[in-house]
């Protein structure tokens, strides 16, 4: 029993390897999706409230102080 778990299986490394690589590309995969997400409200809200609250004349609370 022991020696089948010490027993180096190349088979089972590689799998677990894979494994281990495919779990790690998922989870940085979906927080990247999520910051990215984040970034591109905030970039497009604080474009909005910028450029088009400013060229109207409408003063806008905060601006992009909240950003940095």
């Amino acid at each position: 029993m022991m020696y089948r778990i010490m027993r180096w299986n190349p088979k089972q490394i590689v799998q677990g390897l894979l494994r281990g690589v495919t779990n790690h590309l998922v989870v940085m995969l979906a927080s990247l999706a999520v910051v990215s997400t984040w970034v591109c409200i905030a970039y497009r809200a604080a474009r909005e409230r910028g450029s088009s609250g400013e060229r109207r004349g409408v003063p806008v609370p905060g601006g992009v102080d909240w950003m940095v």
